[in-house]
């Protein structure tokens, strides 16, 4: 990033922050000494119901780093419009994904979590759409899906042999990933053969 600033925040087009966003969360990661932190908040599915990504607790900020990955078999504790990431670990994680389609914020989070420490304010400070026809609404290439599973895998390995704390977890939502991402891929394509069939 040419950014000169010390923290680093994301916010989509159809997404919006409440106005105490920025306060909360950046204030809970320089209390904590974080590296990285989030909120929780409010996802609109298409054809879904809501969801609010919120975990059992005080709502106060607190380190979660360890609880990551735990989390996330709820729900991602960090999506791109909640991401708030000190430059500096942001530039040593590499960035986004260039060449991954679709979920390539999911890959960063891993390696922002195998580098730093995460800060979580669990209250619901974002508010997240989903769009008919965005990516996220759309059925994924098995690139996407090799790419994104194969990216994640690279920094399970690197997390296992540098023995971070919540590695366990990691792998249990990596394993869920594989079948779910596999599962979903696979699905995709019976129900559009028979869409021509029918």
């Amino acid at each position: 990033s040419s950014s000169s600033t010390t923290w680093l925040a994301f916010l989509d087009a159809d997404d919006s922050w409440e106005p105490t966003f920025l306060e909360e969360v950046v204030g809970a990661a320089e209390e904590l000494g974080a590296d990285f932190a989030s909120s929780g908040g409010i996802r609109e599915m298409v054809n879904k119901p809501t969801i609010v990504r919120l975990i059992e607790g005080p709502a106060a900020g607190a380190d979660r780093t360890r609880e990551f990955w735990r989390i996330a078999r709820r729900f991602m504790p960090i999506v791109p419009s909640s991401a708030v990431v000190s430059r500096s670990l942001f530039t040593k994680a590499g960035g986004f994904e260039d060449d991954v389609r679709w979920g390539e914020e999911v890959p960063l989070f891993a390696r922002l979590w195998l580098e730093g420490s995460f800060a979580f304010v669990n209250r619901p400070l974002y508010r997240s759409g989903q769009r008919p026809g965005g990516m996220s609404a759309v059925r994924r290439s098995y690139r996407d899906t090799a790419l994104h599973l194969s990216r994640l895998g690279d920094t399970l390995l690197r997390a296992a042999l540098k023995r971070k704390p919540g590695t366990a977890s990691f792998a249990r939502e990596y394993v869920r990933r594989v079948y779910r991402k596999h599962r979903n891929w696979v699905g995709g394509i019976i129900r559009s053969r028979r869409r021509r069939h029918a």
